[in-house]
């Protein structure tokens, strides 16, 4: 309302699905008048926008596939109690913090649905649990790629102290990764500010697959000459399924930047959460169930 004058509310019903940019302008003769007002969209779901709703169902589904894969790996632990060691409880570690994951983003789009508001602690704990899952899995991987627990019970202090270093950085980076995108549209995030925050925990990954490869190149040239067939067997099993993930990961990155940054996301608003979201959730959780498979406890 302008000052001095009285508040209105006025309300229109939008017949099509689509994007829509609300203008104002000013055609009178002011010069120093002042506008405030509150701008309320509800959609026939709910408050979610357009582009966000695909993802309350798809982190319900994303929640129970989870709880199917923690009472897997719990009845095979409890079947080979006695046979676990450190990377098969490291691996119900993962379980638990992608069903935490998955839960706190189902309940933050189930309260931002019915409220209007994105509730900030359900943010914040779907941000944190998110990182802790991907830093934590992702050093599983490396670590089990060094050979430990598999050719050495320990790893070098020097292997570990990068290891945390790596850590620390992953973890600020990829905050900051998944704060900036959560608002990219809502709050008209600049390209070039979402690319300067993609970019830098993009080529950490990077640095961290090639680690990875690395190591587990040497690891299978290791478990060649020791003639370790069973072992050696599996880590190409592993080596295969990371190939896969990696390239589809890079495939979607790319899309991610070129195609759905060349408009701003708007072309393609509605299904844009799959590149972002969608791909990278189910690789994770197919990668997850391969390892599961290849360290299930046995005797």
């Amino acid at each position: 309302r302008a000052e001095g004058e009285q508040a209105t509310s006025r309300s229109a019903v939008i017949p099509d699905t689509g994007v829509y940019l609300l203008l104002l302008s000013n055609c009178g003769d002011f010069e120093q008048a002042t506008m405030t007002g509150t701008v309320v969209v509800k959609n026939p779901h709910g408050f979610l926008p357009g582009n966000e709703y695909a993802k309350l169902p798809f982190f319900l589904y994303l929640s129970l596939a989870y709880v199917v894969l923690g009472l897997v790996w719990f009845a095979w632990s409890v079947r080979w109690w006695t046979e676990l060691f450190a990377i098969q409880h490291c691996i119900a570690v993962v379980i638990v913090l992608g069903l935490i994951e998955s839960t706190c983003s189902y309940a933050l789009y189930k309260d931002w649905n019915a409220e209007g508001e994105r509730g900030l602690f359900l943010f914040g704990c779907s941000i944190l649990f998110a990182v802790a899952k991907r830093i934590f899995s992702y050093m599983l991987v490396l670590v089990a790629s060094l050979g430990w627990g598999v050719t050495k019970p320990h790893l070098e202090r020097s292997t570990i102290l990068k290891i945390e270093a790596i850590c620390f950085v992953y973890i600020v980076l990829d905050s900051i990764k998944d704060f900036v995108s959560a608002f990219r549209q809502s709050h008209a995030v600049p390209g070039l500010l979402w690319f300067l925050a993609v970019l830098p925990v993009s080529l950490l990954n990077w640095g961290i697959f090639y680690w990875t490869f690395v190591a587990l190149h040497d690891l299978m040239g290791i478990l060649e000459e020791e003639r370790q067939t069973a072992k050696l067997e599996l880590f190409r099993r592993l080596w295969r399924v990371l190939a896969v993930s990696l390239a589809t990961a890079g495939l979607s990155m790319v899309y991610q930047i070129v195609v759905d940054n060349r408009d701003h996301g708007l072309g393609n608003w509605a299904t844009a959460w799959i590149a972002v979201d969608g791909v990278p959730h189910i690789l994770f959780f197919g990668v997850l169930a391969v390892m599961m498979y290849l360290w299930k406890p046995n005797a």
